[in-house]
């Protein structure tokens, strides 16, 4: 179960997210519907000899032509009804047919990270050209199975399994940045440099965001190892001063939005140019002003959360010193949290 107050922040928390996420996804399909259909093609090839050249590969369209921008525009609503999901988790704060509302929030949140996640990267990827299947079927698959890593480490109290599933899943994401990364980079014919934020500087931010996530899942889940802090022998994690939920709520929130209106901008500024399309909008602007709101957000949010849960450790402290010599161990491996180990 949640604490009255970490259930009190996290409903508010999701339900500031589901209705930034609505907003987002309403918009995303609005621009959607004024774009054509593109080279956004999911591909497969057929490799063709001839015993005289040229050797030739012929690349065939498999799925229906799309356009990136769609795609961000469902990712938004599936995000947007995920949190719609948490809120009812948050507001009940029960178990749900045997299984504890920690379990349930895990569930969901690795769960629609698995999609959501996924279905960014191949509309970043797809936004620069024809794809194969395959490498949609591997970035969609890797994205999961560092998904379910979230989750796995969520559900075991051993320190040696945390790890091995804190490298796996570190190892997917490393894969996976660098692709799209090298990818976003390898364009020719088109210039970004009137917008505030290229492609460049996209997959900039697009790393930072992803490593975040994973930063405070390890945070989250190190307990007795360098993030730790020792007064009077009394040991509790350093991020303890934190609620790691609450952060990757912030972190949804402002990555998603970040990325998707990023991107959309690119995509209108490259059809522009290549004469498909005209647009008015002032793109430069909108990003811009998407970036200084999410930056906002998240110092804000960070702020608050510290404001509301750093006392949690004053309290805890305090309250071993005045019990005197003796252990504490709260065991819920779910509850990476709020789990405070005190050593005498």
């Amino acid at each position: 179960m949640y604490t009255p107050k970490e259930k009190s922040f996290l409903l508010w928390s999701h339900v500031v997210a589901f209705t930034i996420h609505l907003i987002s996804s309403l918009l995303s399909f609005d621009k959607a519907s004024e774009l054509p259909l593109t080279n956004a093609n999911i591909t497969i090839a057929t490799h063709k000899y001839m015993a005289m050249p040229p050797y030739a590969v012929i690349e065939t369209t498999i799925l229906v032509t799309t356009q990136p921008v769609i795609l961000i525009a469902y990712n938004e609503l599936i995000t947007c009804i995920s949190h719609g999901v948490a809120m009812f988790i948050f507001y009940f704060n029960r178990d749900i047919y045997g299984v504890s509302p920690r379990t349930c929030e895990s569930i969901r949140r690795w769960g629609s990270y698995a999609i959501t996640a996924g279905l960014l990267q191949i509309a970043m990827i797809l936004s620069v050209g024809p794809a194969s299947v395959f490498l949609v079927i591997f970035m969609i698959v890797s994205n999961a199975l560092m998904q379910a890593t979230g989750f796995f480490i969520d559900q075991t109290s051993s320190v040696y399994n945390r790890i091995v599933f804190g490298i796996f899943g570190t190892v997917l994401l490393a894969t996976a940045m660098g692709f799209v990364g090298m990818r976003s980079t390898r364009i020719e014919g088109l210039e970004f440099n009137t917008l505030a934020i290229d492609y460049d500087l996209m997959t900039v931010v697009y790393g930072l965001f992803y490593v975040s996530f994973g930063i405070v899942m390890w945070l989250r889940q190190m307990d007795g190892f360098s993030c730790t802090c020792n007064r009077k022998k009394i040991r509790t994690r350093c991020c303890s001063y934190f609620n790691a939920d609450g952060i990757f709520v912030l972190l949804s929130i402002t990555s998603k939005v970040a990325l998707s209106w990023f991107l959309i901008p690119i995509v209108f500024t490259g059809l522009d140019q290549l004469k498909a399309i005209e647009t008015s909008t002032d793109w430069p602007t909108v990003q811009l002003g998407v970036f200084i709101s999410v930056i906002a957000l998240l110092f804000i949010g960070i702020g608050i959360n510290y404001y509301v849960f750093h006392e949690e450790k004053v309290e805890a402290l305090r309250s071993a010193l005045t019990l005197g010599p003796a252990k504490i161990n709260h065991s819920d491996s779910s509850d990476a949290d709020n789990r405070l180990r005190l050593n005498f």
